[in-house]
């Protein structure tokens, strides 16, 4: 879950048994950042945006309850300019996303 407490900002466990806040990834930007994803298992997987303006910006993270890592699986690249508003957002609904190889994500838990 996304929370905004006094001293953390960012993505959390609730323990619903307990009602407490288990910090798992702190917020770079708080006033703007914005994270929504899903678990199961053993996996919380979100996507993180970097404004409040648009969508077009975001990071994909996994985070594993078994290790306590937290994984970045990819993120939004730049539209082409011929694919962007005036304002600068990207006029196409999809952006390219660069995504890390297996072996990426894997030397990146491991290091």
């Amino acid at each position: 879950m996304s929370t905004w407490q006094p001293g953390f900002a960012g993505v959390a466990l609730l323990d619903l048994a307990s009602g407490r806040l288990r910090p798992i990834q702190r917020y770079r930007h708080p006033a703007v950042d914005q994270a929504d994803g899903a678990a199961a298992g053993r996996w919380l997987v979100w996507e993180q945006s970097h404004s409040l303006q648009s969508l077009d910006g975001f990071t994909v993270y996994a985070w594993d309850s078994v290790t306590g890592r937290v994984r970045a699986l990819g993120h939004a690249l730049a539209a082409p300019a011929d694919l962007r508003r005036p304002g600068g957002q990207s006029a196409h609904p999809v952006l390219p996303l660069h995504v890390l190889s297996p072996a990426a994500v894997r030397q990146s838990a491991c290091g």
